[in-house]
């Protein structure tokens, strides 16, 4: 594959679509590496999920590529949207998770941040969370250097603390509320549908300075405390969503 990079993290591979310069629009070559890279994976058993991205600051991909669309006959056009049809299918028919990495552009996979144990961005205000495995040890260990793949296997709070701040509350709650947590499943009878930790939350919910909405609520917020209420059935949702690919019913 030449415009489709592929590395292996433990059990986790990540493909970049590797066309900067056109903001990685798709064109026949991509369209047949993402195709082989199909193959890869299917043939690859070590491989439980798949992480798809696009290279450069400016786009993840920018659709199909006009340029050579433009120079296409009609038949030749009806084979270019045929071959780029087959290739997502497979994609989405794949046996194991597979992530589109669109949306901040805060993080690649390989972003690394150094648990120090204790979290100190809001020490001034008194307060200092702390990765659960230095609590544990009493002190006495921390992940050290740890990316995202690492960090999601072991469940680093301090990797997600400085994470959720770099992204930002209003991000983390639109995810949330894309996935179904807060919001009516649909199910037809009675259901509290709970809600989100975010800053309208909080002033509902309290008065005065503590319905502020501070810095360390977002922290919190990011390791999945702070005000979050879900029920069962939503987190079968949220589930269910995550199996099938980000399609929740």
């Amino acid at each position: 594959m030449t415009n489709v990079l592929l590395e292996k993290k433990g059990n986790i591979a990540v493909a970049t679509i590797n066309r900067p310069k056109a903001l990685n629009a798709l064109n026949s070559d991509v369209l047949t590496d993402l195709g082989e890279l199909v193959d890869i994976v299917n043939a690859d058993s070590e491989i439980r999920a798949l992480i798809i991205t696009g290279s450069g600051e400016k786009a993840f991909v920018a659709g199909a590529d006009i340029g050579e669309m433009s120079t296409l006959t009609p038949e030749e056009g009806e084979a270019f949207g045929k071959h780029g049809n087959d290739v997502f299918r497979r994609i989405e028919t794949l046996p194991i998770p597979t992530i589109a990495a669109i949306n901040e552009e805060i993080i690649k996979p390989g972003y690394e941040i150094n648990d120090l144990g204790v979290y100190r961005r809001f020490e001034d205000a008194g307060y200092t969370p702390r990765c659960m495995l230095y609590t544990t040890t009493n002190g006495g260990a921390t992940h050290g250097s740890i990316d995202v793949m690492e960090a999601l296997s072991v469940s680093c709070n301090y990797y997600f603390y400085e994470i959720g701040w770099l992204v930002g509350i209003d991000a983390i709650d639109e995810a949330a509320k894309a996935l179904g947590l807060g919001e009516p499943t649909g199910i037809e009878i009675y259901e509290n549908t709970g809600h989100r930790a975010n800053p309208e939350v909080k002033d509902a919910l309290y008065n005065g300075d503590y319905s502020v909405w501070y810095g360390g609520d977002t922290v919190s917020a990011a390791i999945g405390q702070s005000e979050h209420r879900y029920t069962p059935m939503q987190l079968c949702s949220y589930t269910s969503a995550l199996a099938n690919r980000g399609v929740r019913y």
